[in-house]
């Protein structure tokens, strides 16, 4: 009977572990993937309205690396590392730039509650603003900051840890 009892408890984690990730399909920006590489990007948007690199430290035996931060028209940046691989992508503005489940800046924030659920993280911070992000199933996650109840921003980046 303990064993059952065990198992049992055993599963009731596991589900629950896996419930509160969202499939990693739902975890794009315009299209735009965590890990996608910038030229698969550039077939979809074209040539950047800006492009800046920035130098920050790392924990490679050089000390630096490189990140390349594109920007498409108003509100639209998508960050690539040195390879040139997408490693977050962000929205912050009502730019029509949606999730695959429709959400865009300007929308309801109750609306993505009720169609993702209780968020893996909530942060609340500065001027009102609350940050929910939902991890993905694999390796990216998706973070919507809210004011007044509405989107203002999408950040899509690696998964989180919780704080």
């Amino acid at each position: 009977m303990k064993k059952i009892i065990m198992c049992v408890l055993v599963l009731v984690c596991f589900s629950y572990g896996i419930c509160m990730a969202i499939p990693q399909s739902e975890i794009a920006l315009g299209g735009v993937t965590y890990g996608m590489k910038f030229e698969d990007v550039k077939k979809i948007y074209g040539k950047p309205t800006e492009k800046h690199r920035d130098r920050f430290k790392t924990n490679t035996k050089m000390g630096y690396d490189w990140i390349d931060e594109y920007t498409y028209g108003k509100g639209f940046e998508i960050h690539c590392d040195s390879s040139g691989k997408v490693i977050s992508v962000i929205t912050k503005a009502n730019n029509g730039i949606a999730t695959p489940a429709g959400f865009t800046c300007g929308g309801n924030a109750n609306e993505v509650l009720e169609y993702f659920g209780e968020p893996f993280n909530s942060i609340s911070g500065v001027d009102n603003k609350t940050g929910y992000t939902y991890n993905g199933d694999s390796f990216a996650s998706l973070t919507f900051v809210v004011k007044d109840d509405k989107i203002i921003s999408i950040f899509l980046s690696g998964t989180q840890k919780k704080r």
